[in-house]
Order: structure tokens, then C-alpha cells, then sequence
């Protein structure tokens, strides 16, 4: 019984067709000649299977285009007898395996568009491929194109396009259609860009450490838009058909790369003084820089307002931002006569507002102060020691001792003259005060008390 159940299922299975797989094929590829095509064109789609096969092949395309199979040669593998194009899809009739089919695609389109080629062997889902089809694949309408004095860096760029989608060839060959985006350039090289006609595409370097400036893409060019920093807004409507725009991005490394800004509402506001302290009535420069969020100037027509808390004036009184690239304005203040003290200084722009601190101060002459009237003096004479010490009473004393010392010897003499001539005794001098003697006694007693009196009053 073993034996006739094993040779049914060897029968089953060498059978033609027998088997749960042995009639199934499956596709291995699908492979475009070209990946990209202007509108009218053909591309030949390769289609690879590895499995032998008994039944219908189908390819489909999607959008306008189409396809045809009559670039059957693999009359071993497809019965090329089952033409049925140009369809969209076409079919072949696989008659054994492994198979080669080519299948013709035929561009239609009015906007750049990816065209998706599928195949499908016994409805099995198979590998697709993707075909891009644009009006005119030699005229791009923009081009960015990088200069740069260092052969091995690669820049990164961003782009962005809006109401529409942009096709983007890259240097590597590859495609992206999309409204937004990445691609990286390095010397030499460029990435073309086909875009729907009602397309504003924006183009940005995002590596600008050493970017200098954007070339051949002056303001005024036809559809350039705008030129700000390392960006670049076209309009692709206002470029003409056939027409193409060149941007070259050139990058030194020796360039100090200074990043763009943009204007908007005032979100931050400072406050710069010429001078921090200036006297009553005095008066000193106020700036004030009013910036948007992205750091740069604050929108034309911001109102700048400045208050003292002191008081005082400003000049002008008020002011109004003018377009960009001016971001600051001037004010003089002139503080108070007769305020002193510290004031804050309120700058106000748009929404938000800013303060800072000067100094007033009020100058105020000195006090004199009246010495008291010193007593006339005639001087010293020299009679003041070093110490300021009187000598006056000194000699005052030495002057009495000395004229009493003179008068009594003159006495004398005078004395000692007359009793010579009369030949009498000189007498006691101390015997009378009326006698000459007796009187110089007296006298320098006097001129004594002189000196005493003398030495008190000084």
C-alpha cells in the first residue's frame, strides 16, 4: 500500500503543471533604460523571471503613458504570437523559464511626473520601477551649481517649492519629485531642477561657514525673484520655455561668513548709553536696537518711545523705524536743573520694552571759611628764640643791670673827682639815699622792675 501511495505523488509531481508551485513564475526585476525622459519619448522597461512558467505576463504603467510589447525577442520563453500593444497594460504568454520580456514606454506628460512601470506574473506582486517624464530633459529651468576652492568638501543644500512639485537631478544621478528636499554639491558639480509652472522655488546653502556670494543670479535675472544671503527664491512662471537659470554658490574658506536675518515684529529691545552719569541740565546719546526673533531689525515702523523716571527730555520725542537694513535709532537726553539722583531710562518698541540706569548730578560750590583778624605786628625785631620763646624780657634785664652797673660807676667818679678837688673823704655810698650813691641804688631798682614787668606782659 506504502508503494502505490509513493508512486502516486512521483506521478503527481512529474505530472506537466502538477504541483501546488510549479506552474507560478515569479519576476525577479523590472529595469527602466533611463530613468528620466522628455514627453514623447520611449524608454525600454526590462522585465526579468527565473522560473519556468506557463502562463500570462502583464505590465501596467501609471499616468498617460504608454506601453507596448513588441520588442519581443525571447521567442523560447514568450509567445511573442500574444502581442497585444500599444495598452496600457500589456500582456505576453510565457510559455517556459527563465524569461526575458521588454516592454516599450512611450512619455506623456504636460508637468514633470513619475510614471510607476509594474509586473505582474500569475497576479504573484513583483519589483516596480519608476520613470520620470518632464517637457524638455535637456533645458532644466533652474540650475544650482557649486564653486569652491576646496576640491574634497561637500555643501549640503535644502530647497523648498511651493503650489507645486519641482523634479530635482542630482550629481549623484539621482531623482526626487517632491515640494521639498535635500541634495549635497561639491566643487563643480550641479543639480538641475524642472518644476511645475506655478512654482516659487527656494533654493538654500545651509553650509555657509565659508560662503562668499551667489554669481551669474543677479537680482533681475529672469525669474529670479529674490537674492538674500546663500538663498535664492525663483518664480518659474516669469522664466521663459527653453530657458534656463544658473546660480553658482562660490565658497572661500578664507571668508568670515556673516549669517543673514531677517526683519520682524519687535520681540527684543537694548538700550545703549554714550554716558552713564552726566550732571543737572546736562545731556548724553541714547541708542536704542529694537530686534525681531530671527535677531534681526525690527519691522519698518516700529515706534520707539523713551520716559525718564526723573524727568527731563528726550530729542526727538519719539521715532519710527526705517526699512531694513537700519536697526537702531538716536535720541538725545538732557536731564533735569535741579534733579539729582539716579533715573531709569524706559525704552519702549512695539510690545516690549527695555530699562537702564544714569546718574544725575547736581554740582554744589564749596563753603568759605572767614580765618579769624590776626592782631597788626611789627615783628620780632629778632627777639624770638626758635621756639617762639620771648627774649625780650632777657634783655630788658641785661639793659637795666647794665644801666645801673654804668650810672653807679659814673656816680662814683664823679664822687671820687670832687673830693680830690676839695680834699674830703668820699662818704658811705649805702649812709644816705640823698647821696649820688644812694640814688643809682634806687634807680636800678627801678629799671628791675622795668624787666619784670616786661618779661610778664609778654
Amino acid at each position: 500500500m506504502a508503494v502505490v501511495v509513493i508512486a502516486i505523488f512521483a506521478a503527481f509531481a512529474a505530472w506537466p503543471g502538477g504541483g501546488p508551485h510549479s506552474a507560478e513564475a515569479d519576476v525577479d526585476s523590472v529595469t527602466p533604460a533611463a530613468m528620466i525622459g522628455s514627453d514623447g519619448s520611449t524608454i525600454n522597461i526590462s522585465i526579468v523571471g527565473d522560473e519556468d512558467a506557463t502562463d500570462v505576463l502583464s505590465v501596467a504603467a501609471t499616468g498617460s503613458s504608454t506601453l507596448d510589447n513588441g520588442a519581443c525577442t525571447d521567442e523560447d520563453a514568450v509567445d511573442c504570437g500574444a502581442e497585444s500593444g500599444p495598452a496600457n497594460p500589456v500582456t505576453w504568454a510565457v510559455v517556459n523559464g527563465p524569461f526575458t520580456a521588454t516592454a516599450i514606454l512611450t512619455l506623456d506628460c504636460t508637468e514633470p511626473e513619475a510614471i510607476t512601470v509594474t509586473a505582474t506574473h500569475n497576479g504573484d506582486s513583483t519589483p516596480v520601477a519608476v520613470v520620470y517624464c518632464v517637457l524638455d530633459v535637456d533645458e532644466p529651468q533652474f540650475v544650482a551649481e557649486k564653486d569652491s576652492d576646496d576640491d574634497d568638501e561637500v555643501y549640503d543644500f535644502s530647497w523648498d517649492a511651493s503650489s507645486g512639485d519641482c523634479l530635482i537631478w542630482r550629481a549623484d544621478d539621482t531623482f526626487d519629485l517632491d515640494d521639498d528636499g535635500s541634495f549635497e554639491l561639491s566643487d563643480d558639480d550641479q543639480a538641475g531642477f524642472f518644476c511645475e509652472d506655478s512654482v516659487r522655488l527656494t533654493v538654500t546653502e545651509d553650509d555657509d561657514g565659508d560662503f562668499v556670494s551667489i554669481e551669474d543670479c543677479d537680482e533681475g535675472d529672469e525669474g529670479v525673484d529674490d537674492i538674500s544671503g546663500a538663498s535664492v527664491e525663483i518664480d518659474i512662471s516669469d522664466i521663459d520655455s527653453g530657458d534656463t537659470v544658473f546660480c553658482v554658490w562660490v565658497n572661500d574658506e578664507d571668508f568670515n561668513f556673516v549669517p543673514t536675518v531677517t526683519t520682524g515684529q519687535a520681540t527684543s529691545v537694548t538700550i545703549v548709553l554714550a554716558s552713564g552719569q552726566i550732571s543737572c541740565g546736562g545731556s548724553t546719546l541714547v541708542q536704542v536696537i529694537p530686534r525681531s526673533s530671527s535677531g534681526g531689525p525690527a519691522a519698518a515702523g516700529t515706534t520707539i518711545l523713551l520716559t525718564s523716571s526723573l524727568g527731563g527730555s528726550f530729542q526727538p520725542a519719539s521715532s519710527l523705524t526705517s526699512s531694513f537694513p537700519v536697526s537702531l535709532a538716536n535720541f538725545l537726553y538732557t536731564a533735569p536743573e535741579n534733579a539729582s539722583g539716579t533715573t531709569t531710562i524706559t525704552a519702549r518698541a512695539g510690545n516690549v520694552q527695555a530699562a537702564t540706569a544714569i546718574q544725575i548730578v547736581c554740582e554744589v560750590a564749596p563753603a568759605t571759611t572767614v580765618a579769624p583778624l590776626a592782631p597788626p605786628s611789627a615783628g620780632d625785631g629778632g627777639l624770638l628764640n626758635s621756639s617762639n620763646a620771648g627774649y625780650l624780657p632777657a634783655a630788658l634785664a641785661i639793659a637795666a643791670a647794665a644801666a645801673v652797673l654804668g650810672l653807679t660807676a659814673a656816680t662814683r667818679r664823679f664822687a671820687a673827682a670832687t673830693a680830690d678837688v676839695a680834699g674830703v673823704t668820699l662818704p658811705n655810698p649805702v649812709a644816705s639815699s640823698r647821696q649820688p650813691g644812694g640814688f643809682a641804688l634806687l634807680a636800678s631798682f627801678v629799671m628791675l622792675g622795668v624787666a619784670l614787668l616786661a618779661r610778664r606782659w609778654h
